[in-house]
């Protein structure tokens, strides 16, 4: 009698027995050099335009047979020069560098049999200021909507800020398409800006900051301490400045006796933003009296008349030493002869073709010392009855001369002054006529002590 559920059985082993091999077999050609990885892991990634993506393919046998493919389905290749290109190191790298919208998709390492692994780039918009509107120009007294734009992934939200405070009202309000200003006024143009743009529905949440400057539209007006009276000496160069505000920036024209100056052997026009010089060589008589200054722009011009004066160029000084110390001296300065032969005109004549003599404002002090040959100009401190030289050597000899200036001019050198630093000294050189001798504050100090204890007995 045959045993009916022997054989059933019998089979049922031999179908499962078959059914692992065959599990057996595929596991081990998933094993044999084809499982794929890459690292980093991430299935999505994503990145801002114009960001960097690395990523690396490897095969369990360490191979470097696999190939990148693209989201249209094309083979990278591994050329340096390609912004998304494959390199070979311990895996198969993929570079994605300057990242575009276009790159966006399916990327996949794929092994020689087909296994791959994959990952998907989702590329984001970063969000952009429109930079046209960093720099805007409101006309002064009116009200001016100030403006900025922004682009993200979605439509960013803008927050407005003034030195870095909640804009307030009346003389702020904020509107969908800007942040409106009212009676706009010079003192807008000093005051910080910022737009700050907000896309928090972007998968990655963004946010940035564009400062933007205020420029206020006006004519041109004087500005600073603006001088009538300018002078000038035969022979030497002599500068008229013309100094205005305005938006936009002024262009300028200079006139004398109502004739456009132009540039020329004897006329130089230096030109700055809303500031401009004219340098004139006093060749003659002529070049002496009024000059204009005109200053125009889209909203209005200026006109400003100057006088060019004649001056007395100042003559050399006398010098004197009145203290020396190891480290400094002052030098007491005494104003030469003008130098008027008055034996060969009138008086009335000379002093009309000399010019006026004007006060002496400064002194230009070179020194130098007896064993060298070059003058060093030097910075000296001025009181009323001359200079102090500081900065010397003690027992060093030294030669010192100087030159008067008013505001016409410069005038010649005077006669050097011998001066030789002692290797001590009891005195102490001030900023003022007097000077300090240190037994005189003992003596003061000595009384004041007396004083105090006879007030002590009392």
């Amino acid at each position: 009698m045959k045993c009916n559920s022997c054989s059933i059985s019998a089979m049922d082993f031999i179908y499962k027995l078959g059914v692992l091999l065959i599990c057996s077999l595929g596991l081990l050609s998933l094993t044999n050099g084809q499982q794929v990885d890459i690292i980093p892991k991430e299935k999505v990634v994503k990145k801002f335009i114009n960001d960097t993506y690395f990523v690396s393919c490897t095969l369990a046998d360490g191979s470097t047979s696999a190939v990148w493919i693209n989201p249209r389905g094309q083979k990278i290749d591994g050329s340096t020069q390609s912004r998304i290109r494959v390199e070979i190191s311990y895996g198969v790298d993929l570079f994605l560098n300057r990242i575009t919208t276009q790159d966006e998709g399916l990327y996949s390492c794929v092994a020689p049999k087909g296994n791959r692994a994959s990952f998907n780039l989702s590329v984001i918009r970063p969000i952009v200021f429109d930079t046209t509107l960093a720099e805007q120009a409101a006309p002064e007294g009116q009200t001016y909507t100030m403006k900025c734009r922004a682009q993200g992934q979605s439509q960013p939200r803008i927050i407005w800020k003034v030195d870095q405070r909640n804009p307030q009202q009346p003389k702020y309000k904020i509107l969908r398409d800007g942040l409106m200003i009212h009676n706009v006024t010079q003192q807008d143009a000093y005051r910080q800006y910022m737009c700050r743009a907000m896309d928090m529905d972007s998968p990655i949440p963004d946010t940035k900051v564009m400062n933007i400057t205020l420029k206020v539209k006006m004519k041109p007006r004087l500005t600073g301490n603006a001088k009538t009276e300018h002078w000038g000496v035969l022979g030497e160069w002599a500068n008229l400045t013309c100094l205005v505000k305005a938006e936009p920036p002024a262009k300028f024209e200079w006139l004398h006796r109502g004739r456009s100056l132009n540039p020329s052997d004897e006329i130089f026009i230096v030109t700055e933003e809303n500031k401009s010089t004219l340098q004139v060589l006093v060749q003659h008589e002529s070049k002496f009296g009024d000059y204009s200054c005109r200053a125009r722009n889209e909203l209005g011009q200026m006109n400003r008349t100057m006088t060019l004066f004649k001056g007395q160029k100042p003559p050399p000084p006398v010098l004197e030493e009145e203290l020396a110390t190891p480290e400094a001296v002052k030098i007491k300065v005494k104003q030469g002869p003008s130098g008027i032969d008055r034996t060969k005109d009138p008086a009335a004549d000379e002093e009309r073709k000399k010019g006026k003599l004007l006060p002496i404002i400064g002194y230009v002090v070179q020194y130098k010392m007896a064993t060298r040959g070059d003058w060093t100009t030097a910075n000296v401190t001025k009181y009323d009855g001359g200079f102090i030289l500081r900065g010397l050597t003690p027992q060093i000899t030294y030669y010192i001369r100087a030159a008067s200036k008013n505001v016409a001019s410069v005038g010649d050198f005077s006669n050097p002054l011998k001066v030789i630093t002692p290797k001590t000294s009891p005195w102490k050189i001030t900023d003022t006529a007097a000077n300090v001798h240190p037994s005189s504050v003992v003596a003061v100090l000595c009384n004041l002590v007396i004083l105090q204890f006879l007030a002590s007995l009392l």
